[in-house]
């Protein structure tokens, strides 16, 4: 599995090549054999003679559910299947997709490949800037990758973006769409709006006592306790963390590991904790962080690298640490907040389960509530001070920014007849109420057209592009072969 401090810093040796070059490796004579077409006892599914093994799902299922975990989110047994059917079914349409180049012959040469693979900097000795092989195979092995894998991964992600540029080049826009593309980008609107969720009205709602208690003594209701609990485990249940932010100078390429001295320009730094995150903005080499001044939020242990975690945790909330090496480089730590564990036995919280299963279970009332909440902030509009504004968005966007998919809130703010134009209007979205209005329109500048039009072109034919594949991967599918091993998919977690 990933590490977190792993995804964070963009170091992973994958992240490095697909996403700087997206370039195959192949090199006569350095990898081992290619993987074959048939069918193993071990795989997951064939697609067309593309396999899919228990290996890599389970990994592409690992990494869906750390970027959960990242996010301080736990996921049941149940949304875990549903992860792990979602992925699959990824895995799958990649899959058809190299079957397809395969059959149209789209694929890059060895010796491209190669011409290319001389260029990527983390292979090249720092000394003559030459690819070298020995080095490739170490950087390989470090990270406990097998080339032929890498190889393969990286073959497949090169023709499957091949492939999409073989579509895309079909796909023609004409002058008139793209006019009336540009249109509806630049006619865009922001809004003022506030939200009602349910968490909301529950917070609102009491339950008799008398009604927790019957629920509490009716011993049908110990699956509907236990199961609540399960999947709020994150509420009752955390490990200790720490949030902190950090400033990394990455290690040279061909640094010796025992290495025990920082580079001078990075002690040169001399970080505090007034102003650490300015620091960080300016000189620290982790992309993933050094926009948010060094951010990590927060982790518990064993999601970081073992020497970063130890100084973190030991580290004094608002003192900066002395410089620490870790697999990635040298990172100063400012350690912002501590959070306790959180442990509570179900035993001692079955009341609060109770009292939320019921108001849960509520659905109109939850609704009655919300809608109550959003009368009287629409006929208070003016001195609402809870509102927010979403920012400009334009009617081609699947999402509103801050409210996210809300199909009737976006064809309102472009009616010009609808009554969200000129005040409050009251809209039940996402299993709740949000009352919104429309704040400013602007219209869009065709004096700018002639100079945009060639992007506004590419933005349009990526945008059929996405609405072509779906059907096209399913055509394709009709006409490949399939087969899946359900014990394998199963066991694949």
């Amino acid at each position: 599995m990933m590490q977190f401090m792993r995804d964070r810093m963009g170091q992973t040796f994958l992240v490095v090549v697909v996403g700087l070059i997206a370039l195959v490796f192949v090199f006569s004579g350095v990898f081992g054999d290619r993987f074959g077409g048939g069918t193993a006892s071990g795989d997951v599914a064939n697609v067309g003679g593309e396999r899919i093994t228990s290996e890599q799902l389970q990994n592409a299922v690992n990494r869906e559910v750390e970027n959960y975990r990242s996010l301080g989110m736990e996921l049941p047994a149940e949304m875990i299947a549903n992860v792990r059917r979602s992925t699959l079914n990824g895995l799958v349409q990649s899959k058809l997709m190299l079957v397809e180049a395969r059959r149209l012959g789209i694929q890059a040469s060895d010796r491209e490949v190669a011409d290319e693979i001389h260029q990527i900097p983390i292979f090249q000795d720092p000394t003559t800037k030459a690819f070298n092989v020995d080095l490739y195979r170490k950087a390989l092995a470090d990270r406990g990758l097998k080339p032929a894998q890498v190889e393969e991964d990286i073959r497949q992600s090169m023709t499957q973006q091949r492939m999409q540029k073989f579509l895309a080049d079909r796909i023609r826009v004409t002058p008139g769409e793209v006019e009336r593309e540009f249109k509806l980008a630049n006619d865009t609107r922001n809004l003022t709006f506030v939200r009602f969720t349910r968490e909301d009205a529950i917070k609102k709602m009491t339950v008799p006592a008398a009604e927790i208690d019957a629920f509490l003594a009716d011993k049908s209701k110990e699956a509907q306790i236990n199961g609540y609990y399960a999947q709020n485990n994150l509420k009752y249940n955390q490990p200790e963390k720490v949030c902190a932010r950090h400033i990394l100078k990455r290690a040279a390429p061909g640094a010796a590991a025992d290495e025990k001295t920082a580079p001078k320009d990075f002690l040169a730094l001399k970080p505090t904790p007034a102003n650490f995150a300015a620091v960080a903005t300016k000189s620290s080499e982790d992309p993933g962080s050094k926009a948010r001044g060094g951010d990590l939020e927060c982790f518990p242990r064993g999601a970081m690298d073992k020497a970063f975690e130890e100084a973190a945790f030991s580290l004094p909330v608002g003192k900066v640490s002395e410089p620490v090496k870790s697999q990635f480089g040298w990172h100063y730590i400012l350690v912002t907040k501590k959070e306790p564990a959180v442990a509570k036995p179900i035993e001692g919280v079955r009341r609060e389960i109770a009292e939320n299963i019921l108001k849960n279970e509520r659905v109109e009332e939850i609704r009655k509530t919300n809608m109550a909440s959003a009368e009287a902030a629409a006929k208070a509009w003016g001195a609402a001070s809870a509102k927010q504004e979403t920012g400009g968005f334009n009617s081609i966007e699947s999402a509103i920014p801050k409210i996210g998919r809300a199909d009737e809130i976006l064809k309102a703010a472009f009616d010009p007849n609808a009554k969200i134009q000129s005040g409050p209007q009251v809209f039940e979205s996402q299993g709740g109420v949000i009352v919104a209005q429309v704040k400013e329109k602007k219209q869009p500048d065709m004096a700018k057209f002639a100079a945009e039009k060639d992007t506004q072109a590419k933005t349009l034919k990526e945008r059929k592009l996405r609405a072509f594949l779906p059907a096209w991967l399913e055509d394709v599918q009709k006409r490949t072969k399939m087969s899946f091993n359900q014990g394998a998919i199963e066991r694949a977690m």
